[in-house]
């Protein structure tokens, strides 16, 4: 299928893309979803560099191109029937800190925050925490989210697996007062 567009629609697409607020050292997770229902036909992770170079070259296939307030980026292709349209979506995916204690069948957390992007800092940061969670018999770990919530579901994911357990999850104690914050995506 050959998709034609004319200028001004590639200009408007152009214009789109460069009002886009795309973190070059960060990584995005990419997802390209087709038709209705919704099908995820892919979903891999990529430098911020290789998201704009991609977006730029998209340009001329987008039928629109728009950023949410989260920031995640999504890319609607032209040409294609109504059920079948292909969605490209680019969500800012960041480190975070997670501090707590196992409990056998489940997981306390104390602390959840976004890690700090700069590499002497992050070291400083996760040394530190880390003698204070040994301190009280826990312990400091990372996992990869585009939330807060998300890198916590991905670590239990992790924890229910090294533990065999099924119905391994949260302590009624965790503090989870952070966890829906959608700032942490911004930093």
């Amino acid at each position: 299928m050959t998709v034609t567009t004319d200028h001004a629609h590639h200009a408007l697409m152009k214009e789109a893309f460069a009002a886009l607020d795309i973190d070059d050292a960060a990584t995005y997770r990419m997802t390209i979803a087709e038709g209705s229902p919704v099908a995820v036909l892919s979903e891999d992770q990529m430098p911020g560099t290789t998201v704009r170079a991609l977006l730029r070259a998209q340009t001329w296939l987008a039928s629109a191109i728009e950023q949410d307030a989260t920031g995640q980026i999504s890319v609607r292709l032209a040409g294609q029937v109504a059920d079948r349209k292909r969605t490209c979506t680019f969500t800012k995916v960041r480190e975070f800190i997670i501090v707590g204690q196992c409990q056998g069948a489940g997981y306390t957390l104390w602390d959840i925050a976004p890690a700090p992007t700069d590499p002497a800092r992050r070291t400083a940061v996760l040394e530190e925490l880390g003698v204070e969670a040994a301190d009280a018999f826990g312990s400091v770990n990372t996992e990869r989210g585009a939330t807060p919530r998300e890198a916590l579901d991905n670590f239990l994911a992790d924890m229910r697996e090294q533990s065999g357990l099924d119905d391994y999850g949260l302590t009624a104690d965790s503090r989870t007062g952070g966890l829906d914050e959608s700032e942490a995506i911004r930093n």
